[in-house]
């Protein structure tokens, strides 16, 4: 039992070696039947002729592909080649002559330019349905004769060759006895015609136009035979409809709302073009769009800048638009200098309204507020409409200083004047918040003026007297402003009226002190009396005023008196001078 048992090894070291299977060929190579070429070359053809005619093909596609398989190799790729082009080029000369037929039927007729589309674009939907089916037959001569031989076209590729030059061709059409254009050409006066039609405002089809513009592109002829007459065409309706418009607008007076109008329109026809070059919803090519719309903002925008602006500007920013002012200007960004026109006479109408508020006497009262509310307006324009521009605000800023120093002075003491009023009472202020606010207006305008010693002087004036006499409505709102003076005209500027708060100071702590002395607070009895401290020099010069003082007065003042000069380490001079004017 033991012995009847085998290894693997043993196994295949008994079994027999595998036999090799060679094939050979026909000792006698076989024969091709005579009439193989001609019998192959007739059942393609009638197959091509079938699907052209559009019936049916009475032998299955693999019978076909299989005869055209043979044929090539057989080398025969040539024979079948030429064959198939004689056959296409046939099948569209029939075609071509149809159609030219067909377009003198309906000549000068409403419906022309439709009719010829149609059948054109029936022509071309059937070439290429037709194109199709016979390159799937042929599709083993397009893999290996058309790619081996130099100058041959694959058969998609010569179906376009074809149906091409019968569509340029530049000979007269003979049936007509009037020489009309060739058929390309009336095709593309067909084309332009009904796209007038479409932007005017009626309706067709624009499936078939963009149908029939696909096979320009196609064909790859669409920028040499249709792009340039577009934006030729293009040019000349937006001239006609420019002058008609703009003749209402530069005969009439000034308008703003003519011109807001006419932004709008020209923002619709500018989106109307987009969509007509839109994958989705137009029929031009995408490449079209640029050259179209720059054409609209040429034609209707940069040739009429400065009318536009001459007659609707100034009045669209009097009527608070907005709107009509930001599509002003989006609109005007698109050309070569229409923002440098629009920013002049934005900086113009500035100077021109702010020096009316300036050199307006009876204004004099409400001048700084007339002039906040007005350059508030203006930033909000230049941020909003202007799409906060840098320029823009420039020009803000240079019309205000030329304006407002135009008034030699009078602005510098209303500006004071304002401050002075606001810090006594808070006037047009709710909160410390909102007089900060206020504080940094009236700062932006002080900062126009070239008169700035004037202000100081105005200013230390009013500040002296708010100080002295308690009229200040709040400290933190005067050291505020005293520190915005400081930041924006330096130490200098400030440095006296820092003393003058720093006196007042100095005065309160002096008098408290007194005040704290029952010893001198019994001699005043009932009296009392307070002295402020003021260094010389530091606050304004005032006129000297003789002061009468009561005799049972006077003791008690000039115990009051000796107490502070004491305590404040100067000399017995100001007693004596205190003592001279009393006398």
């Amino acid at each position: 039992m033991q012995g009847s048992m085998s290894s693997p090894q043993s196994f295949a070291r008994a079994s027999p070696a595998p036999k090799k299977l060679v094939i050979k060929g026909f000792k006698v190579k076989p024969k091709v039947s005579d009439t193989f070429v001609q019998d192959s070359l007739a059942q393609l053809e009638r197959a091509v002729t079938s699907i052209h005619s559009i019936e049916s093909v009475t032998d299955s596609l693999e019978e076909l592909y299989k005869a055209c398989e043979h044929l090539c190799i057989h080398n025969q790729g040539s024979v079948v080649y030429e064959m198939l082009l004689k056959v296409c080029s046939v099948r569209l000369d029939t075609i071509f002559k149809a159609l030219k037929l067909r377009l003198c039927a309906i000549r000068k007729q409403s419906f022309e330019n439709v009719e010829l589309l149609k059948a054109l674009d029936a022509a071309w939907q059937s070439h290429c349905r037709s194109q199709l089916m016979i390159r799937s037959i042929f599709l083993y001569l397009d893999r290996t004769y058309v790619i081996q031989t130099q100058g041959r076209k694959s058969i998609w590729d010569m179906g376009l060759d074809l149906f091409r030059s019968r569509f340029l061709e530049s000979s007269r059409e003979t049936d007509n006895k009037d020489g009309s254009d060739s058929f390309k050409t009336r095709t593309v006066n067909a084309i332009l015609a009904i796209m007038e039609l479409e932007r005017t405002g009626h309706h067709v089809s624009t499936n078939l136009l963009k149908s029939v513009l696909q096979m320009f592109l196609d064909l790859s002829i669409y920028l040499t035979a249709l792009e340039a007459r577009v934006l030729a065409v293009t040019e000349s309706f937006y001239v006609s409809e420019a002058t008609l418009m703009l003749n209402e607008i530069g005969e009439g007076s000034m308008n703003g709302s003519a011109v807001a109008s006419y932004l709008e329109h020209v923002e619709r026809r500018i989106g109307e073009e987009r969509l007509r070059c839109g994958a989705a919803t137009g029929y031009l090519n995408a490449a079209t769009r640029k050259g179209l719309v720059k054409i609209v903002e040429k034609i209707l925008i940069e040739k009429h800048i400065s009318l536009l602006l001459q007659r609707g500007f100034d009045n669209l920013i009097q009527d608070d638009k907005a709107t009509d002012l930001g599509r002003m200007y989006s609109l005007f960004s698109k050309t070569s200098n229409g923002l440098t026109e629009m920013r002049k006479y934005f900086g113009d109408y500035i100077g021109k309204i702010g020096l009316s508020i300036v050199n307006d006497v009876a204004r004099d009262p409400t001048m700084v507020t007339d002039l906040l509310v007005f350059k508030v307006k203006m930033e909000g324009l230049a941020t909003g409409a202007f799409m906060a521009n840098k320029e823009f605000s420039q020009a803000i800023r240079d019309a205000f200083e030329k304006f407002i120093n135009k008034r030699h002075n009078k602005p510098a003491e209303l500006i004071a004047k304002h401050v002075d009023a606001l810090m006594k009472t808070g006037k047009g202020a709710s909160s410390d918040s909102e007089t900060e606010d206020i504080l940094d207006q009236c700062l932006a305008l002080f900062r126009f003026i070239h008169g700035k010693d004037v202000f100081e002087a105005f200013y230390k004036k009013d500040l002296a007297k708010r100080l002295l006499l308690g009229k200040s409505s709040s400290v933190d709102s005067e050291k505020s402003m005293l520190s915005k003076l400081k930041t924006e005209c330096g130490a200098g500027f400030t440095s006296k009226l820092e003393n003058m708060f720093k006196d007042i100071e100095t005065s309160k702590d002096i008098v408290t002190s007194f005040r704290q002395s029952a010893r001198l607070m019994e001699k005043l009895g009932p009296i009392d009396v307070y002295v402020n401290f003021l260094t010389s020099g530091m606050w304004p010069s005032y006129p000297v005023a003789p002061l009468t003082i009561p005799a049972d007065v006077e003791c008690f003042m000039f115990t009051q008196l000796f107490f502070i000069f004491s305590n404040s380490k100067t000399s017995w001079k100001g007693v004596k001078k205190f003592t001279k004017i009393s006398t």
